[in-house]
């Protein structure tokens, strides 16, 4: 593993510097501002199972025994050449890395259950065995799975409890598997955690903000404040500007982790609502952007956004891209733009995050609902609400 110290005038000079340094792969530990200088704390080829007796611990016992000689000589060496000073620092460095490991090695076991998830995909499932056997109520069942992209692994998982509750329709034992398997939660943000919206380009989360926003204060009377981290799209930062003005809720924004931090530490007794930059699933330098941002944040609450229309595959590259820890809950947009209904099913079955909220158009605040696992399923289904 390989750690070093960034310095310069702004972030994003010292952001320039790691890439060039440690490359794309690099990972962004911790950030701060010292006498208008900003230090960034970066590592690469990082083992998540040795994190503890990497170098830093090794550096402290050298680092050890060269006082212990230079005392047994003449102690005022030590002094003068400032190990109690390298020490300290290598120790702040050490606990760092400690408390990153911890942070996120959770994102590895996500990584490792897509990895997992990509794999099953891959191999495909035989149906034939359940298509061969179907009378006519549950062929037409079949035929609307299939159409609702309803993945396979789960419509075989379906019909086997068809069968084995021969006392039901079909649909009937449809709707009770997908209604029971769709996951969903409340969202229950707490003041001074923030939450932090993040998704691909165009997928809504700027409307998606003001809406949650306005639901907080003009229904449920909490204080809101929105901070946006999105520092490429100046129209962005104006449309989120505008709704806040509109909603007469506070509105910020940072440049630097540390004026990040600054709000957040300012802003503790308030709902904090993070805007973030929309960007390709494929743009790491992006995301090792926000992860800068976040490395000081010790607790956040991360929520991710995925268009309705949006295949499995598709959405699980999104998961993954987008995902600087297991996501806290999905929203899903755009419900108004598609026929397609089977994500939040094959969403819940395979990666079991729960949906928050679901958004059904442009209108602010009130094309968002709270998700009804009854509706969903009956989308699936084709069946009256």
């Amino acid at each position: 593993m390989k750690v070093r110290k960034f310095r310069g005038k702004d972030f994003k000079e010292v952001m320039e510097e790691i890439k060039k340094t440690l490359g794309e792969d690099a990972l962004i530990l911790s950030t701060k501002t010292e006498n208008d200088m900003v230090e960034v704390l970066a590592a690469v080829d990082f083992d998540w199972d040795k994190i503890e007796d990497e170098t830093p611990r090794k550096g402290i016992d050298i680092i050890e025994e060269i006082k212990a000689s230079e005392n047994s000589l003449d102690g005022n060496i030590t002094k003068s050449h400032g190990w109690d000073k390298i020490l300290v620092e290598i120790e702040e460095i050490r606990n760092t890395l400690v408390s990153y490991a911890k942070k996120y090695r959770e994102l590895e076991r996500l990584k490792k259950d897509i990895s997992e998830i990509k794999k099953l995909l891959s191999k495909g499932v035989n149906l034939l065995d359940v298509y061969e056997s179907l009378d006519e109520e549950a062929f037409s069942l079949f035929l609307r799975l299939r159409e609702m992209e309803v993945e396979d692994n789960i419509i075989k998982k379906i019909f086997s409890e068809i069968k084995e509750t021969k006392s039901l329709p079909a649909r009937s034992v449809a709707d009770r598997f997908i209604s029971n398997s769709i996951k969903t939660a409340k969202f229950e943000p707490l003041p001074g955690v923030p939450n932090v919206f993040v998704g691909p380009t165009g997928v809504g989360k700027t409307t998606t903000i003001a809406k949650i926003a306005s639901i907080l204060k003009f229904f449920s009377g909490i204080e809101v404040a929105i901070i946006s981290i999105d520092t490429y799209r100046i129209g962005a930062i104006d449309q989120m500007k505008i709704y806040a003005d509109l909603l007469d809720i506070d509105f910020f924004t940072a440049d630097t982790p540390s004026e990040f931090m600054g709000l957040i530490n300012r802003l503790k007794d308030r709902i904090i609502l993070v805007d973030t930059a929309g960007r390709s699933p494929k743009d790491e330098i992006r995301m090792s952007e926000l992860s800068a941002f976040l490395s000081n944040v010790e607790e956040y609450k991360l929520y991710l956004l995925i268009s309705y229309n949006c295949r499995l595959k598709e959405a699980i590259k999104v998961v993954e891209s987008f995902s600087l820890k297991k996501p806290d809950g999905l929203i899903l947009t755009k419900l108004d733009e598609t026929d397609i209904f089977g994500l939040p099913l094959n969403l819940s079955v395979f990666l079991n995050i729960p949906i928050v909220f679901v958004t059904t158009g442009q209108k602010v605040p009130e094309d968002i609902e709270t998700p009804d696992v009854r509706k969903m399923s009956r989308l699936i289904l084709g069946l009256e609400a």
